[in-house]
């Protein structure tokens, strides 16, 4: 951001972006001031967060003691979600050379592989022709080419260095967004320091 004149910033992501925006926040922390997120991921466990977990068990099953039927529904339509979203996911993070090839050879192929997303993850937005082909042809004339949309899903794997892991003073705002296919509880909010709910969007972020 420096050498486009930004000495300092704020920073929006979600998806992939959503990790982009907390990795300058860790790094760069000096001239980042302040992020936001739409894709918001927390992973309560029982040995860290037993209250939560035992809160979300007991609101799953119905029984009292658990968190709200509201947001125990929002777990499970973003679990359903996911669930039948997650197939290209595993492919790219497994054999993404393999898809690569296919991807790479038919322009039709990478076509059917992009629009198949544009159109499930958009809310109905009405895409036209040369929306679609212009996107499509960012992929297709890249240095890379299509492979180098695919492989960043097995190579990106959370290890040692992982920024996300990683502490910061930089503060986070984030948002639910509507039919967001990774939603988060209320209460995993507080698992972090430094995180500030902005509330419910009627829009999507892209």
């Amino acid at each position: 951001m420096k050498k486009l004149g930004y000495n300092h910033y704020i920073a929006q992501g979600g998806d992939w972006g959503s990790m982009v925006v907390k990795a300058l926040a860790v790094r760069h922390a000096d001239s980042c001031r302040g992020t936001h997120i739409n894709m918001h991921l927390v992973t309560p466990t029982f040995g860290r967060n037993p209250l939560i977990m035992l809160g979300t068990i007991l609101g799953f099953i119905g029984l009292p003691g658990g968190y709200p039927a509201h947001e125990i529904q929002v777990l499970k339509d973003a679990q359903e979600s996911f669930e039948e979203r997650i197939g290209y996911v595993r492919i790219q993070s497994t054999m993404p050379q393999t898809l690569a090839y296919g991807l790479t050879d038919s322009p039709t192929g990478l076509l059917a592989w992009i629009y198949e997303k544009l159109y499930d993850w958009s809310d109905n937005y009405p895409w036209t022709s040369d929306e679609i082909i212009t996107r499509v042809m960012l992929y297709w004339i890249s240095i890379a080419g299509p492979v180098g949309s695919v492989r960043y899903y097995k190579e990106n794997k959370p290890g040692p260095g992982d920024a996300g892991r990683e502490a910061t003073k930089v503060n986070l705002a984030t948002s639910k967004v509507p039919m967001e296919s990774l939603c988060f509880q209320r209460s995993c909010l507080s698992l972090r320091k430094g995180v500030y709910f902005l509330g419910d969007c009627f829009f999507r972020f892209y």
